[in-house]
């Protein structure tokens, strides 16, 4: 039997790459949380930023609530208030209230933070 190119086959050719898995990350194994060194500075500070700061800083007080100072996040760290908005099912209101959930390392990294005492580091 001889081969005889065909269109067909050239169709096949270029749908093949199509049925590769895309989120490679998936197949991935995923590094493992670290928070072993959490400081509010590097890591604390910047969260707070990127997820909270549009709604709840100085400038912005929805609820009465701004997480712009070392002192306020204290206090809600202290409350129970900070880690209760993160996790789902604890009775406070779900936030980022209008955005994505902070990924589980997040949430982790700030339950470390808490836990050792909401330093000032």
């Amino acid at each position: 039997m001889k081969f005889q190119f065909r269109p067909y086959w050239l169709a096949l050719s270029l749908l093949l790459p199509a049925c590769a898995y895309e989120n490679a990350q998936e197949l991935l194994p995923q590094p493992a949380c670290d928070v072993s060194a959490v400081t509010y500075r590097l890591t604390i500070q910047p969260l707070l930023q990127e997820h909270c700061y549009s709604c709840h800083s100085s400038t912005h007080t929805e609820g009465n609530t701004a997480l712009d100072n070392l002192a306020d996040v204290q206090h809600y760290a202290g409350h129970g208030a900070l880690l209760g908005v993160l996790t789902p099912g604890s009775g406070y209101p779900a936030m980022p209230q209008n955005g994505p959930a902070l990924d589980p390392c997040e949430v982790a990294a700030i339950r470390a933070w808490v836990a050792a005492g909401s330093p000032d580091n």
